[in-house]
């Protein structure tokens, strides 16, 4: 999702109001994969508005989550404080404790998001 574009999209539209085949009416609504992102383009000023939809979090399912999840960032797996999955964008959130010097993490990223993380479903 790039709101730039969309943005930017929305503006030509606006804009040139000759390229259309019908005029526009309301908001403009582009359907992504993540979702609708509704532009308003009804403002007197010329200001554009996008809402950017949210995402629920909700607990990851798996037994072995912490311990798979801590060796694939490089942690203790008493370090990994608590970790999350977005429904519908399939991304993972890792809370890892406070102490943990983030930049400094040597991630394995296939681990988590390679072939062979099918043990990392979102519940």
């Amino acid at each position: 999702m790039c709101g730039h574009a969309t943005l930017g999209s929305a503006y030509i539209l606006k804009s040139h109001p000759k390229l259309l085949a019908e005029p526009l009416t309301g908001n403009i609504v582009f359907h992504t994969l993540s979702g609708e992102l509704i532009v308003d383009i009804n403002s007197k000023d010329g200001v554009m508005l996008m809402d950017f939809p949210a995402d629920t979090l909700g607990p990851v399912s798996t037994q072995v989550i912490e311990e798979r999840v801590a060796q694939a960032i490089g942690v203790p797996k008493d370090m990994v404080v608590n970790v999350e999955g977005a429904k519908h964008c399939q991304y993972i959130v890792i809370e890892v404790h406070h102490s943990v010097d983030v930049e400094s993490l040597k991630v394995d990223t296939l681990a988590l998001v390679g072939p062979t993380s099918t043990w990392l479903t979102i519940g």
